[in-house]
């Protein structure tokens, strides 16, 4: 069953437990599969997961900052 991974939760599942959003049954057993069995490939895929969320977390920071400074010079220029 390790070798084929049957246990692992699907990257939905990791993705929503990233999120806070899984219900306490799934979150408890996707807890023990991450921390107690140690599965590297789950630990990898979840790793992987966070750092695309913080790279669109820090493009999304970046654009609002470019929307508000485009939109501030043009009041400051026309004055």
């Amino acid at each position: 069953w390790r070798r084929h991974r049957l246990s692992c939760p699907t990257r939905e599942q990791l993705g929503s437990h990233l999120l806070g959003v899984l219900d306490a049954e799934h979150e408890d057993f996707l807890r023990f599969h991450l921390e107690v069995v140690q599965c590297r490939y789950c630990q990898a895929s979840l790793q992987d997961l966070s750092d695309q969320h913080s790279a669109a977390e820090e493009e999304v920071i970046v654009k609002r900052r470019s929307r508000y400074f485009q939109s501030s010079a043009g009041y400051l220029s026309g004055k």
